[in-house]
């Protein structure tokens, strides 16, 4: 790759279409955190969302403990 081809893949934008840009993002990143908030903060999707963790959580113990369990023998075997 000749260093011409580098420079030619640079696209060059303004520093106010940099800004605006930016302002975009961070305005499309409050949105969405502010209606995840929202939508956790219901009463049906609070019930729903404890079950999930619930399930997730300490349905995945047994997994987790074998995991543990084969990582300590095999450390202890030097």
């Amino acid at each position: 790759m000749a260093a011409g081809d580098f420079l030619s893949s640079i696209e060059l934008i303004s520093p106010t279409e940099f800004a605006k840009k930016k302002i975009q993002s961070l305005q499309d990143y409050s949105i969405l955190a502010a209606e995840s908030v929202a939508t956790c903060s219901a009463v049906r999707v609070r019930a729903d969302m404890m079950q999930q963790m619930d399930l997730i959580g300490f349905g995945s113990l047994p997994i987790v403990l074998a995991s543990v369990f084969f990582t300590g023998a095999c450390a202890r075997t030097e």
